[in-house]
């Protein structure tokens, strides 16, 4: 995905690294417990599987495309 090689290349580090990265982060929301995070990841991914960073980007995406974002 375009975006994970750009965020790596600004920030000096691999591909692999931000995708590691974005992993943990998508991991620590997952396991909020604010009921408002697991209400937004239930609607956004209801198979109840952890994204991967590109399915996660993708999703979230088109949910800001869909509230008129981008």
């Amino acid at each position: 995905m375009k975006v994970i090689k750009k965020v790596a290349k600004a920030h000096g580090v691999s591909e692999k690294e931000v995708r590691e990265e974005m992993q943990k982060a998508i991991r620590a929301g997952r396991e909020s417990s604010d009921p408002n995070a697991k209400a937004m990841w239930n609607k956004l991914f209801p198979d109840g599987k952890e994204p991967t960073p590109e399915e996660f980007i993708r999703v979230l995406a088109g949910e800001v495309r869909a509230r008129g974002g981008c």
